[in-house]
């Protein structure tokens, strides 16, 4: 996971878009690219954080690549980009987590029932 951060400081005041952003999984060697998964291309708002999460991929491949492209009109752009490697939980995780020790509770509570 990782979040993007394009600025143009020299842009007009009535520039929104920045450039667009495509973000790739590979497989093997980088050179070769081998491409496993891939994100649609989506915009990015000129000093607006994008987030560019990879936990959709679904993998413990860790090969990742970022493309970025500017709008035509930019002559000048700065890129940051923060990395996170922690443990990212959200609601989700949190509700699938509790729903499956529901799931296994109404289980435990059946066979029980059933061994009467």
């Amino acid at each position: 996971m990782c979040v993007l951060l394009m600025s143009n400081p020299v842009a007009k005041y009535n520039w929104w878009l920045a450039g667009w952003v495509k973000t790739y999984l590979y497989s093997g060697a980088f050179v070769s690219r081998q491409i496993i998964g891939i994100q649609e291309s989506r915009k990015v708002g000129l000093d607006r954080a994008e987030l560019l999460n990879f936990r959709h991929y679904k993998t413990t491949n860790k090969k990742y690549a970022i493309e970025v492209n500017t709008a035509r009109w930019h002559r000048q752009m700065n890129f940051t980009i923060w990395k996170y490697k922690g443990e990212v939980a959200d609601a989700v995780d949190e509700y699938q987590q509790e729903i499956k020790l529901a799931v296994d509770e109404l289980k435990r509570l059946i066979q029980n029932s059933n061994n009467s």
